[in-house]
């Protein structure tokens, strides 16, 4: 009984053993067909004399890429593995310099698309990436100084707090997240689709698009001195105030080929005649809506219908301390006007219940 049980456990010891080795040479396998397998690395990442990062992400079926950034470090990570300085690993971590606001540039497959991320101290964000889609997604603020996308790539950001997004040139954008800060001209082919909780454009920031434009915003949308321009429709919406503003320097300018809407369900406060290239312009029918009056000093030109509208669809009323110039192909509908003055050319009814004039033209 003892001798049979000294061989049993001689046997499992044994079996154990050649366990063992099958792990540890597979094991060992893995790693080396991962090494010379350089086609299947997933970032390579460089790193120049001034201490700028470069990170590429080879072009493989699909990449994923995780990024953390903080005030003495860097982590970088992908499933495809990281090469750096020869060797390839699933991750690096390296020190950094006190100074957090160099760019970080990230090339993607053929180094012809560049995306430049200007880290803060607590950038965390992840990169999904293939041969016709990019997908980012952060958890805290994301400065994006550009994202040159210049072949056709579909990109989708999202930004759980606050999103700073540079010149960028894709196929099409869908933007969702917090507050969302455009700083540069935007180029795309397809739509652009903006969803966050406050949008601001500034005087740099501007959205071509040979597609369509809408911009919903749970609180407030601020357009300063930008232009909207689309070949198809554009719609802007705030669940707060909407405001628009140009200056004698800088028009704004918002341009759509087919219909054009701006909501604010709170307020719409637009002041856009500053400047004599300033203009909102459809092809098609025009509508502002709001809950309350409209302040809406602009010139507006519409190939359809203009109408000034409450939520529910019925007349609103627009003031005015200076002069709106509104022509329309099509009916102009509006509920009571208060103001210095007003210009209208229908094509064809205008229906306004009353219209009170304060004073002379003031801009005359």
């Amino acid at each position: 009984m003892n001798e049979r049980n000294y061989f049993s456990k001689q046997r499992n010891a044994r079996f154990l053993r050649l366990c063992t080795i099958f792990a540890l040479s597979t094991t060992l396998l893995a790693t080396v067909l991962f090494m010379l397998r350089p086609n299947q690395v997933g970032v390579q990442v460089d790193v120049d004399e001034n201490g700028r990062f470069t990170l590429h992400l080879l072009p493989t079926t699909r990449q994923s890429l995780h990024i953390q950034h903080t005030a003495n470090a860097i982590r970088i990570s992908s499933a495809g593995g990281v090469r750096f300085d020869g060797d390839v690993q699933r991750f690096i971590q390296l020190s950094t310099s006190d100074d957090t606001s160099a760019d970080m540039h990230i090339t993607l497959g053929s180094d012809e698309q560049t995306l430049v991320i200007a880290p803060d101290a607590h950038t965390d964000v992840w990169l999904n990436y293939d041969d016709d889609a990019l997908s980012i997604e952060a958890k805290n603020t994301l400065h994006l100084a550009s994202a040159a996308l210049n072949m056709p790539l579909a990109v989708e950001i999202a930004d759980q707090n606050r999103l700073t997004l540079g010149a960028t040139t894709a196929q099409s954008l869908v933007v969702s997240g917090g507050a969302l800060h455009l700083t540069g001209p935007i180029v795309t082919n397809g739509d652009v689709i903006i969803d966050a909780v406050n949008v601001r454009i500034d005087a740099d920031g501007a959205i071509q698009t040979s597609g369509s434009v809408t911009i919903d915003a749970v609180q407030n949308v601020q357009l300063t001195e930008s232009r909207l321009q689309a070949a198809g429709n554009v719609r802007v919406q705030a669940g707060g105030v909407l405001l628009v503003r140009d200056s004698e320097k800088r028009p704004f300018q918002a341009q759509a080929g087919g219909t054009l809407q701006i909501q604010g369900s709170r307020q719409i406060d637009i002041s856009a005649l500053s400047h004599p290239a300033s203009v909102i312009a459809s092809g098609g029918d025009m509508r502002l809506q709001s809950r309350t009056p409209v302040r809406g000093d602009a010139l507006y030109l519409a190939g359809g219908l203009f109408s000034i509208e409450q939520p529910d669809g019925e007349a609103g009323d627009l003031t005015s301390p200076y002069d709106p110039i509104v022509l329309a192909d099509g009916d102009v509908t509006l509920g009571a006007y208060t103001g210095a003055s007003l210009h209208i050319v229908a094509g064809g009814s205008v229906i306004m219940s009353s219209a009170t004039i304060t004073g002379s033209d003031t801009t005359a």
